[in-house]
C-alpha cells in the first residue's frame, strides 16, 4: 500500500496531557525543499523521524559529532537535550514524516526500541504496518474531539512496532523462533509453557533468555501481541467486543477489557470510537 502526501507541509502541535504516562506534543509531515537544514536544536521531548521519499543527512552532538546518511525507508530519533541539526539531499531532498512525545514512561519504551543506544538510525518497511500508524497518526483530523487520544493510540502503535523489530535484531535463535511462534499463534489458545515446549527449553529458561534479548518477558509479548491484533478488529469491523476477545486468544471479555485498559487507558469500546474516523 502506498501512503501519498501532496501537500508541502502540514504540522500538528498540543499541550494537551491526557496520559501522564505518554503524550503527542508535536506531528507532522514535510517534503523539504533542496538542501533544506533543520537546526541545530535542542528539544525537551523526544522526535521520531520516518523519511518516505529521498535522502538527506542528520548530525548530532554538534559539529565534531557522528553523522548519519538517512534514506527512504529509514527513521531517527533524537533525544530530549540532545542537539542535532539534519539537512535535505541536495539533489534529492527527503520528505519526512514525524512525531514529538514526551511522558514519565517514554525513555522506558524508548529504551524497548533501541537495538544500539549509540545509533540513532533504524529501517522501516515503506509499505509496512510501521508506514501505515505513522500516516494516520499525522492525519488524524485536528478538527476532532478525539484527536489528541487518536494520535496517542497510533503512537502506541508506532513504538510496538519498533520493539518487534528491534527483537528481530542480534537476539537468539531460540528467542527469535519463540517471538515467531506467538505471532503466527496469538489467535490460538497457546500459553507460554507451550511456546517452550514447542523450543525445547523450560519455561524458566524461555523466561531469562527472552527478557535479556528484548527486555521484557514472553508473557507480555504474547498479551501486547493479542491487544494490539484486538485493535485491527475494532478499528475494521463490527465484531462485539466479546467476539474479539475470543478470536485475539483472551480467556473470556473481561479479561481483555482488563488488560485492554490497562494498556490504552480507555476500555474497547472507547477506543472504536475515538478510532473510527481516523483511517
Amino acid at each position: 500500500m502506498k501512503y501519498e502526501m501532496n501537500i508541502w507541509h502540514t504540522f500538528y502541535q498540543t499541550t494537551a496531557k491526557i496520559s501522564g504516562d505518554m503524550f503527542v506534543v508535536e506531528s507532522g509531515y514535510k517534503k523539504c525543499l533542496s538542501s533544506h537544514s533543520f537546526g541545530p536544536s535542542v528539544r525537551e521531548h523526544y522526535v521520531i523521524h520516518f523519511v518516505a521519499k529521498g535522502k538527506g543527512v542528520l548530525q548530532k552532538g554538534g559539529a565534531r559529532g557522528p553523522r548519519y546518511a538517512v534514506g527512504p525507508g529509514q527513521g531517527f530519533l533524537i533525544c530530549p537535550d540532545e542537539t542535532a541539526v539534519y539537512t535535505a539531499d541536495a539533489e534529492d531532498p527527503w520528505h519526512y514524516y514525524w512525531v514529538g512525545f514526551t511522558g514519565q514512561k517514554c525513555a522506558e519504551s524508548i529504551q524497548f526500541c533501541r537495538s544500539d543506544s549509540k545509533h540513532s538510525v533504524f529501517d522501516f518497511e515503506l509499505d509496512g504496518p510501521l508506514h501505515e500508524y505513522i500516516h494516520k497518526l499525522v492525519n488524524a483530523p485536528t478538527d476532532a474531539p478525539s484527536v489528541n487520544h487518536a494520535k496517542l493510540g497510533w503512537l502506541y502503535l508506532v513504538l510496538s512496532e519498533l520493539v518487534t523489530k528491534k527483537m528481530l535484531q542480534k537476539i537468539p535463535d531460540v528467542v527469535q523462533y519463540a517471538a515467531e511462534f506467538m505471532k503466527q499463534n496469538y489467535t490460538s489458545d497457546i500459553s507460554v509453557n507451550r511456546v517452550a515446549e514447542r523450543c525445547f527449553i523450560n519455561r524458566s529458561h524461555l523466561f531469562r533468555v527472552f527478557k535479556a534479548a528484548i527486555g521484557f518477558s514472553p508473557r507480555d509479548y504474547l498479551l501486547n501481541l493479542r491487544l494490539n491484533g484486538s485493535c485491527d478488529y475494532l478499528r475494521s469491523t463490527n465484531y462485539s467486543v466479546t467476539h474479539i476477545s475470543e478470536i485475539t486468544g483472551f480467556c473470556d471479555s473481561s479479561q481483555y477489557c482488563r488488560a485492554f485498559k490497562k494498556k490504552f487507558g480507555v476500555s474497547p469500546l472507547a477506543w472504536r470510537k475515538k478510532h473510527a474516523n481516523t483511517d
